[in-house]
């Protein structure tokens, strides 16, 4: 009997999806729905994504436009198990964001342009508008729904391998 339900239960273990196979997942498809795949003057792209401290943190690489003398990036770190929920920006431009909720101090932000304003302007800016980020955006056409949703799919399994407490909206 042991046996049997060892067969059972292997298989099933080995077909679940990875924190890796998500970070994977993400990186590519992020990179090609994205409206800008490279920085504005650069052959960088845009927006890279890892996950770091033993997956706990998703990084957000932000390559800021090679113009008016700024050369640098604005680095987001996500607190995976401090998000609260997602959503797809309502949008009639061509690019709409998939909006990353957190917890407070649920997002460190770090710039490496010395041109830019004050890392605690941003920081400030969070505790009054609220902890969230929408650097990640893709294109606004008739697969937006879909593709946001894949995304917002995947983020979901990232927080919630980290222990995320997610809002489920009902509206």
């Amino acid at each position: 009997m042991k046996k049997f339900l060892l067969l059972l239960i292997i298989p099933l273990l080995s077909f679940g999806q990875t924190q890796e196979e998500a970070i994977t997942f993400l990186k590519s498809n992020i990179y090609l729905w994205s409206c800008n795949q490279w920085a504005t003057g650069t052959a960088i792209k845009q927006l890279e994504l890892s996950l770091v401290n033993e997956n706990k943190t998703l990084v957000l690489t932000e390559k800021l436009p090679d113009i008016n003398q700024t050369n640098g990036y604005v680095i987001r770190r996500i607190d995976l198990s401090k998000i609260t929920r997602f959503e797809m920006a309502d949008s009639d431009a061509p690019c709409a964001a998939i909006i990353i909720h957190t917890k407070s101090g649920g997002i460190e932000i770090e710039v490496t342009d010395k041109f830019l304003r004050n890392v605690e302007t941003i920081k400030s800016w969070h505790l009054t508008n609220g902890w969230y980020d929408d650097v990640i955006r893709i294109k606004n056409n008739d697969l937006f729904n879909e593709r946001a949703q894949r995304i917002i799919n995947a983020l979901i399994f990232l927080a919630e391998s980290n222990g995320a407490e997610l809002i489920k909206s009902h509206f």
